[in-house]
C-alpha cells in the first residue's frame, strides 16, 4: 500500500531478542528482596485507661469516651483493675465510680468483664528519697502521686505524649526511691493476674482497663507477649460511633443511688473514733455523680481527696486518691 513501510519479520525478531538480553555485568548485581509484611498477630490488646472520679470534673474525658473505646474496638474480653468484690457489686467503697458504667457497656454487647485487681493487701514502704535527691524527684516524677494526677484528658491519659511523661514519671522515681518498691509491687502483681486470665481464657481481642500510672507498662508487657496493640485514642478517632455525652444511661443512675444508699448507711454506723475521711470522700463522689447524672462538669476542689493537701503534690503513694478503698 502507498505510503507503508513493512520491516522484514527477521529482522523484528531481532531486534526483539537484543532488547530481552541482559548484559553479564547487569546479570552479577543483586537484586532487591521483595519486602515482605510480618505476619498479623493472632491476638490483640488494647490498655485503656480510666481517671476514675475525674471524669467528672475534665470535659477532655467523659464517661462517654469509655464507651467510645469500648465500641471503636470491640473486645472479647474486658479485664478491669478493680477487686473482684466490687466487680460483684458487693463493696461499692472498693469500686471506681466509671465500674457500673462499664458494667452497662459490656452487658449490652455480651462481654465478658473479668476483675484483675490484686486480691492481696501489703503495707506501704513509703520510701524518701535521699537528701540530695529530694529536688530532682520532685521536678521529675512528683508529679506522677498529686492528688489530682489523674484529672487528664482522654487523649492526656491514653495517647503516645501522655504515656511518655508518666514513663518518664516512673523512672525518675525507679532512681530515686531505690526502685520505687510500692509503685512497681503493685504493677508486677497486676501483669500476673493479666498473664493468668490470658493463659486461661485465651481471648482473641482484649481490653484492659487500669489506672493511667500502669496503661504504658501495661501495653509494653503484653507487646512483649506477642499481642498486637491498639491505641485507644487513634482507634476512637478511626471510629465513626460516638456516644452521647450529656448522661449516663438511667441503669447506671439508678445502681449509683443504690450504692450512695449503702455507702452513707455505712459512714453512719462507723464506730466512734475510726478515721471517717475516706467514705466521706466516697459518699461525696457518688452524690457528685448521682446529682449529675453522671455528666460534666465540677469544680475540681469538690474532689479533693483526703490527704490531699488542698491539692499539693506528694510523693507520697498512700495519699494519691486512685480510687482504692482505705480499710477499717
Amino acid at each position: 500500500m502507498k505510503g507503508r513501510v513493512f520491516a522484514p519479520f527477521p529482522l523484528l525478531l531481532l531486534v526483539g531478542m537484543l532488547a530481552s538480553c541482559t548484559l553479564p555485568e547487569e546479570q552479577k548485581k543483586a537484586k532487591a528482596p521483595c519486602p515482605v509484611c510480618p505476619p498479623e498477630p493472632p491476638t490483640h490488646a488494647m490498655v485503656l485507661a480510666s481517671v476514675h472520679e475525674f471524669h467528672l470534673a475534665n470535659p477532655g474525658f467523659p464517661f462517654s469516651k469509655l464507651g467510645d473505646a469500648l465500641d471503636a474496638y470491640r473486645p472479647d474480653m474486658i479485664l478491669i483493675d478493680t477487686p473482684a468484690e466490687a466487680l460483684k457489686g458487693g463493696h461499692p467503697e472498693e469500686a471506681s465510680i466509671e465500674l457500673e458504667y462499664i458494667k452497662y457497656i459490656a452487658g449490652t454487647r455480651a462481654t465478658d468483664l473479668v476483675a484483675i485487681g490484686p486480691d492481696r493487701e501489703e503495707g506501704l514502704l513509703n520510701l524518701r528519697a535521699e537528701k540530695g535527691d529530694e529536688d530532682a524527684l520532685a521536678r521529675e516524677g512528683a508529679s506522677l502521686m498529686d492528688p489530682q494526677a489523674n484529672n487528664l484528658s482522654f487523649e492526656q491519659a491514653n495517647g503516645v505524649e501522655g504515656s511518655m511523661k508518666i514513663l518518664a514519671g516512673l523512672n525518675a522515681r525507679m532512681r530515686y526511691l531505690k526502685g520505687d518498691p510500692d509503685v512497681s509491687r503493685r504493677e508486677a502483681w497486676l501483669e500476673h493476674s493479666v498473664d493468668k486470665v490470658l493463659n486461661e481464657k485465651q481471648p482473641k481481642r482484649v481490653m484492659i482497663i487500669v489506672d493511667p500510672l500502669n496503661r504504658a507498662t501495661m501495653e509494653e508487657h503484653l507487646f512483649e507477649r506477642g499481642m498486637g496493640i491498639v491505641n485507644p485514642v487513634k482507634a476512637v478517632n478511626d471510629s465513626k460511633e460516638k456516644r452521647e455525652e450529656s448522661a449516663v444511661p438511667s441503669s447506671v443512675l439508678s445502681v449509683w443511688t443504690e450504692q450512695l444508699n449503702q455507702l452513707q448507711d455505712r459512714l453512719h454506723r462507723l464506730r466512734p473514733g475510726v478515721d471517717r475521711s475516706w467514705l466521706e470522700y466516697r459518699v461525696a463522689v457518688y452524690q457528685i455523680a448521682v446529682d449529675k447524672h453522671g455528666s460534666c462538669c465540677v469544680a475540681l476542689d469538690l474532689l479533693a481527696a483526703p490527704g490531699s493537701g488542698g491539692g499539693s503534690a506528694s510523693t507520697n503513694v498512700e495519699q494519691r486518691p486512685i480510687d482504692r478503698p482505705k480499710k477499717h
